[in-house]
């Protein structure tokens, strides 16, 4: 496994937030600015639709006098079909939009939104990439005829493995809650318990194929700001396809990759973790 060249810790300079996600796009999908028409945004999107069956492709018009058509698009059984139905399509498809003529300029996807789409995790994009992976990121894309921006909304489901005590940390008192294989649950256990202000959550994506998230975690009073610094710096360099589990993440951010002895700690039980 290739070693990654590190550098001294107190001449890290600092990581900006725009460049963390810089080497994990898939590089063959182009950053351009969406299309305002709606047929050629579907037709950007039918080599995926075309492809993967798992990619739904549901259309619908806008409950207005001009009917004005748009599609959502969501990968089967990664979002939450009771949701994406009761709290978005149902009052997109339902709900009394204005016509365009009857929106200030500019402002008719940010009328649409606040109205008609009851979910809490909602951003728009217009840019191309961004798009297509947050399809395939599990989120549900919604586009719309006449309008250039994307909605990307965060409606995670499917089956999830229950909380359960770790296997291999078993607790005579104390709470039994262990770390599941979903990063959005395991940052609402640890947010449960560590109920401060100071604890900072960073995210990113590694791995250019399976974009696997990944969160940064620490008390801004506490934590060296170097120390973190030097491990978004680590986690940026991070150049392969796969990373599939933290003992691969490890091999490539830890020191010696090659040492027989460890030079981490591992928890996956909320309680451990926290004493850590």
């Amino acid at each position: 496994m290739r070693k990654i060249p590190r550098r001294p810790l107190k001449k890290v300079p600092p990581v900006k937030a725009d460049q963390l996600q810089e080497n994990h796009d898939t590089k063959d999908i182009p950053a351009t600015p969406l299309p305002y028409s709606y047929e050629d945004k579907l037709a950007l999107l039918k080599p995926y639709t075309d492809k993967n069956q798992d990619l739904v492709t549901r259309p619908f018009y806008l409950n207005n006098d001009e009917k004005r058509p748009g599609s959502a698009f969501f990968i089967n059984g990664v979002v939450d079909n009771q949701l994406l139905n009761e709290h978005i399509l149902k009052p997109l498809m339902l709900a009394d939009v204005p016509v365009a003529n009857e929106i200030a300029p500019g402002r008719e996807l940010d009328f649409i939104i606040r109205t008609s789409i009851n979910a809490g995790q909602v951003r728009t994009t217009d840019n191309q990439a961004e798009m297509i992976h947050g399809i395939f990121d599990g989120m549900a894309v919604i586009i719309f005829e006449n309008i250039q921006e994307a909605v990307i909304i965060d409606i995670h489901g499917g089956p999830v493995r229950s909380l359960e005590e770790p296997p291999g940390e078993k607790s005579v008192q104390g709470p039994r809650e262990g770390f599941v294989e979903i990063l959005d649950i395991n940052l609402a256990l640890v947010r449960r318990r560590l109920r401060n202000p100071r604890l900072v959550v960073k995210r990113t994506a590694v791995g250019r194929r399976t974009r696997t998230s990944v969160a940064v975690l620490y008390i801004d009073d506490i934590a060296d700001q170097d120390l973190v610094e030097e491990v978004n710096y680590r986690l940026d360099q991070i150049d392969t396809d796969m990373i599939l589990d933290a003992t691969s993440l490890i091999q490539y951010i830890e020191d010696d990759p090659f040492s027989p002895f460890p030079r981490y700690g591992s928890a996956n039980g909320r309680t451990k973790y926290l004493l850590n």
